[in-house]
């Protein structure tokens, strides 16, 4: 495997994109470092060694890919300066007893080295299996709390799903902001709900830790549509006339995710307040 392999590129840049590193590092980033490994001292020279030629290519301290580049010989110590090719193939230096017969004919890397060597490769694998496992669960999730409210993916759906995670970042969750998710999911779906399928929809909610978890709210939503599903939570987190923190918070990143402008969030935080004041019917 070469550098120019579309493989290690890919594995690379997303190293570079998991991994916390600083922009001195990632300047620093993307290299790659050649080492000997001695493997046997040749019988009769004992100051001369066949060694490993080792390549390893890493994002930042991480390895991700090693590779073999064959053998050479050199000084006992594997001076990486001063080595040159063997000057017979190893099978023939194994045939005159240059070298003990349980040296392979080709290089092979340990277990323990393929490991350390390939690094990166088990931190994306790893980081895969948990982004899957993780993804399955919120899905599973999503699938019950539609079954509880009846609805099928769409713009209501994702409305009343979005109050309802507005309404989780309190427990428990306010009685009246249950109420209000009440009201206004029986207007807008003419099914008769109760607090209790309310409740039980909160308690199924997932955490949304950053931006890019708000975003599935929006997908194939027109700008209308994603106007009144801010509006459905600023109404939420409002409900008690203040706004906290974590509620601010997520309100925010509900405006990133869902790639509205701040004047289109200023616009919805308006109508909101003029519908609590009266001034436009709910």
């Amino acid at each position: 495997m070469t550098w120019s392999s579309p493989f290690a590129a890919v594995v690379a840049a997303l190293l570079l994109l998991l991994l916390p590193l600083s922009p001195a590092q990632l300047l620093l980033s993307d290299g790659m470092t050649t080492e000997l490994r001695r493997v046997a001292t040749l019988d009769g020279t004992p100051d001369l060694a066949l060694c490993r030629r080792v390549e390893t290519r890493s994002v930042g301290m991480v390895p991700y890919w090693v590779s073999s580049g064959g053998y050479v010989l050199s000084e006992a110590e594997c001076d990486l300066q001063r080595h040159w090719a063997p000057p017979a193939p190893i099978p023939v230096l194994k045939a005159e007893g240059q070298l003990s017969q349980a040296v392979p004919d080709v290089p092979r890397f340990s277990i323990w080295e393929r490991i350390r060597g390939h690094l990166g490769l088990l931190i994306l694998a790893a980081f895969g299996l948990v982004s899957a496992g993780m993804s399955l669960a919120r899905w599973r999730m999503r699938l019950v709390r539609m079954e509880i409210l009846g609805l099928q993916d769409g713009p209501v759906f994702r409305l009343l799903d979005a109050m309802c995670h507005a309404a989780a970042l309190a427990s428990p969750p306010d009685p009246d902001v249950v109420l209000h998710i009440r009201d206004l999911a029986r207007e807008l779906t003419g099914l008769d709900y109760t607090g209790a399928h309310i409740e039980a929809a909160i308690e199924r909610t997932e955490p949304l830790r950053k931006p890019g978890d708000f975003h599935r709210f929006g997908v194939s939503l027109k700008p209308r549509q994603k106007a009144m599903l801010l509006e459905g939570v600023l109404s939420v987190v409002m409900v008690d006339g203040r706004l906290r923190e974590a509620e601010a918070r997520f309100c925010a990143d509900m405006v990133r995710g869902l790639g509205l402008a701040r004047s289109e969030a200023w616009a919805a935080r308006s109508r909101v307040l003029r519908r609590r004041a009266g001034a436009v019917p709910a």
